[in-house]
């Protein structure tokens, strides 16, 4: 005859878990290897908030580039920077991608849910340095804005 068995895992992913591998395994007497299947996980999540990020020792007249990680699955539906005077009062909209020569934008698509956008300022002023940035992310299960500042001074220790 035949046999039927089945069995349920219960378990809470996390975001770290997105891409990984549950691996189902199956032994018997009569067999001689156990029967293995892998199974993919994906974890469906918002994009992930992160504290106000500065980036230090910039100099004045250099090209630099913010380089912010994030995460997100489903993929982001929508994606823009935006800077002003404050985090609070933000005027102006930057496209991802663009490239002109005063500031470029791209997106990098990692694996398992995971980006990196560039905000790249070029010729930096002291205006860049007191302008405050923010990313804006969001997916059709929410939203996170990434706020950025620039400085001039060493890193704090």
């Amino acid at each position: 005859g035949s046999y039927m068995t089945s069995s349920i895992l219960h378990k809470m992913f996390n975001q770290e878990d997105n891409g990984q591998k549950l691996e189902c395994v199956i032994t018997h007497d009569t067999w001689d290897e156990p029967d293995i299947t892998l199974i993919p996980v994906i974890v469906y999540f918002s994009p992930v908030q992160k504290q106000v990020h500065t980036f230090y020792q910039i100099d004045l007249n250099s090209d630099y580039e913010v380089i912010l990680r994030f995460s997100a699955n489903p993929q982001p539906s929508a994606l823009m920077w935006s800077y002003g005077p404050n985090f609070k009062e933000m005027v102006n909209n930057i496209q991802i991608p663009m490239n002109r020569k005063k500031i470029a934008t791209k997106l990098i698509t990692h694996n398992n849910g995971n980006y990196t956008a560039i905000l790249r300022l070029a010729e930096i002023t002291n205006e860049d340095i007191e302008t405050h940035y923010k990313l804006h992310v969001a997916n059709e299960l929410g939203a996170a804005e990434y706020s950025v500042k620039l400085s001039k001074a060493q890193i704090p220790i």
